[in-house]
């Protein structure tokens, strides 16, 4: 700050909201995570701006504001929809965030109860087909059969489980 580098500045921030959501201390992420995503805002830094949404959104989801979670996760996935955006160095480096957003709203409306929601917002994601070290992610999947699971579809949401434990492994 004292040296006016303002990118250095929001870095600062993103770490720690990153340091403090990771100590389950969402207050201070949240509010860490907002100063950075402004300032990556007001410099038209797009990429860094959605990747922090995605501490936004899930630290929101952790304290059970659903509605926040919900709107951070939202105007994160339009962003990285309509610049094709990736993760930073902090979050996600090298992944596309529209598909990472798009299971985090899944996930989101699972919490919610919100099946249907869940389930349109998760196949998306799974469609996305992203890949984490060249391997098809397991998050969605797994998020899949959660839903299977809240639905009674016990034989599908076992072999789901089954396949994203295969998968993260």
């Amino acid at each position: 700050k004292k040296i006016s580098y303002e990118k250095g500045e929001a870095d600062c921030y993103l770490l720690l909201a990153a340091n403090y959501g990771s100590r389950a201390n969402y207050n201070a992420a949240i509010q860490h995570a907002l100063s950075a995503a402004h300032i990556y805002h007001d410099l038209k830094d797009f990429n860094d701006e959605a990747a922090t949404g995605l501490i936004i959104q899930s630290c929101y989801r952790e304290i059970l504001d659903y509605t926040n979670s919900l709107y951070y996760a939202f105007q994160g996935k339009e962003l990285a929809e309509a610049h094709n955006l990736y993760g930073n160095a902090i979050n996600f480096p090298g992944q596309r965030l529209a598909p990472l957003y798009l299971a985090e709203i899944g996930s989101t409306y699972v919490r919610m109860n919100k099946l249907d929601s869940a389930l349109f917002y998760t196949q998306r994601s799974i469609d996305e087909n992203e890949l984490f070290n060249g391997t098809t992610w397991g998050f969605p999947i797994y998020l899949l059969a959660t839903i299977q699971r809240m639905k009674g579809n016990y034989k599908a949401a076992h072999k789901n489980y089954h396949r994203s434990i295969t998968l993260s492994i």
